[in-house]
């Protein structure tokens, strides 16, 4: 069962509450050590009592919290959504809020957050509920997204383990578990191919082709995402390979190389990260 005053969902709950709070434009104060899950009230004295006397005196220092993995995985939660703030200011600053986000509605569990500019795409949907649910939104555009922050059953998966999926409709449904949540980005930042995909080569090989590339500036919110196409028009997505920051050296086999009439088959690479997204080629022939 689902029980909010269990450490570890309640600390959940916590990250779930400051991925709504850093998500909301405007700026942001933090007591010391929030971002832990700090839990000693502002009126707590230091032999053990609480009163409002003891409101400005000296608290607990609480670096121990730093030897618990739910705390530490709180504070990448808080450490995320700042990097968020900081890599796109002004959807923070002057993006548009959807006027059916949050701010409007009345459902007490149930919260959604969508802000917009020409760089990006966000979403923020929440369950702050104690039981499953699921909610129809409409986001605001088609195309690659990527799970910037997820969570469910008491457990946070950031980017780096997160897999990207293209949007086909912008209305869409997402289930929820109690207390889960999601961040998606949808980056617009059209970023430089020349910078984030180099040495592209092919091998044929007799059943398989491997790809290789290497991405200078790959880091751990990078996904690469290689997609084909046997007809020169519309590319197929195959599969993703997640980036690194301590490797730059990638590659992928489509196991399943089918040719086309006039024998040649084409494949490209879509980087997506938290900076933006772009897309290179490279072209065999079979």
């Amino acid at each position: 069962a689902y029980q909010i005053n269990d450490t570890i969902t309640a600390l959940n709950r916590n990250a779930m509450a400051t991925v709504l709070w850093a998500a909301l434009p405007g700026p942001k104060m933090l007591w010391q050590f929030g971002e832990l899950g700090y839990d000693y009230s502002i009126n707590y004295c230091m032999d053990g009592s609480g009163n409002d006397d003891c409101k400005t005196g000296p608290k607990p220092i609480g670096w121990s919290y730093l030897q618990n993995p739910a705390r530490v995985n709180l504070s990448q939660v808080y450490q995320q959504m700042f990097l968020l703030r900081q890599t796109y200011p002004m959807v923070f600053n002057k993006g548009t809020i959807n006027p059916n986000s949050v701010l409007k509605q009345t459902d007490t569990n149930l919260k959604t957050l969508l802000l917009k500019n020409d760089s990006i795409d966000i979403a923020v949907i929440i369950n702050f509920g104690v039981s499953n649910t699921s909610v129809s939104i409409s986001l605001p555009d088609t195309g690659y997204w990527l799970p910037f922050i997820l969570n469910a059953e008491n457990k946070i998966g950031f980017v780096n383990k997160n897999k990207a999926f293209i949007l086909q409709h912008m209305d869409t449904t997402f289930s929820l578990p109690a207390g889960a949540f999601r961040v998606f980005i949808h980056p617009k930042r059209k970023l430089d191919p020349a910078s984030w995909l180099t040495n592209i080569t092919i091998m044929p090989q007799s059943t398989k082709n491997i790809i290789r590339w290497t991405s200078p500036r790959s880091d751990d919110s990078t996904q690469f995402i290689i997609e084909k196409t046997s007809s020169g028009d519309e590319y197929i997505p195959l599969g993703r390979v997640r980036g690194s920051i301590s490797n730059h050296e990638y590659r992928y086999t489509d196991n399943n190389p089918s040719t086309s009439s006039t024998g040649s088959i084409n494949y490209r690479i879509v980087v997506i990260n938290r900076h933006g997204i772009t897309q290179g080629t490279g072209n065999t022939q079979i």
